[in-house]
């Protein structure tokens, strides 16, 4: 590998480590939001889990999309890559933080959502026009 193809791979890895952060604040703003509205409302129990879920998957899209944005080719690897590091940083930070994780197939699927999440942003943030 030349050393000009090894600086791109660690400015772009360095870029979409940038969204990915962009993407938990994103995420912990959201998150901030909907406790307020679950505090403030009187929105049922049920509906709280999915919601943290779609805000979840918005985040990852919204990562997918802006690591694409700043690529400006091979969205679809670049947001894959994005949805992914974010699952394993939320993953991560959930084994830190509460000292374990049962891996089952629910958790296997919501990595599989978030890496597509984050294809699929990042194909829409490949052909945004500039």
């Amino acid at each position: 590998m030349e050393v000009s193809s090894e600086k791109n791979v660690l400015f772009n890895l360095g870029r979409i480590m940038k969204t990915v952060l962009t993407a938990f604040l994103i995420t912990v703003i959201l998150m901030g939001i909907l406790a307020v509205v679950i505090c403030y409302t009187p929105i049922s129990e049920e509906a709280v889990t999915p919601s943290v879920y779609a805000l979840n998957y918005f985040s990852v899209f919204m990562a997918g999309l802006f690591s694409a944005a700043k690529a400006k080719k091979r969205g679809f690897i670049t947001g894959g890559l994005a949805g992914g590091l974010y699952m394993f940083l939320v993953y991560a930070l959930g084994y830190i933080l509460f000292g374990g994780i049962e891996f089952t197939k629910s958790v296997l699927m919501n990595i599989i959502y978030c890496v597509a999440l984050g294809v699929a942003g990042g194909v829409v943030g490949i052909n945004l026009k500039h």
